[in-house]
């Protein structure tokens, strides 16, 4: 299934260890069986992150990332621009 507008989010809360932390993947899907074309979800948690054949495996499902919601780039762009870099490269500038 393809997950489109998608960004990275992160779980837990102030008082969490990092290693508590979980990574989620949100955006809108398409092709996934329990939902409708477009319906915007957060995935189970992530486990694996291949940005070069863009592909996220989670706990549940596997993704096919298309483009990425553009205010998330933005904050990325501004906060933390090894991910920017790396999506540049890897995606071959879909950003």
């Amino acid at each position: 299934m393809r997950i489109e507008n998608w960004a990275f989010v992160i779980r837990g809360d102030s008082y969490s260890a990092p290693e508590q932390l979980t990574q989620h993947l949100t955006g809108n899907v398409f092709g996934h069986t329990r939902h409708e074309d477009r319906k915007f979800v957060e995935t189970s948690t992530v486990e694996q992150i291949d940005l070069e054949n863009g592909i996220v495996i989670t706990r549940n499902s596997t993704y096919i990332l298309g483009t990425p919601d553009s205010k998330w780039v933005e904050w990325i762009s501004k906060n933390d621009s090894r991910w920017l870099e790396k999506l540049k490269k890897d995606r071959k500038s879909v950003v």
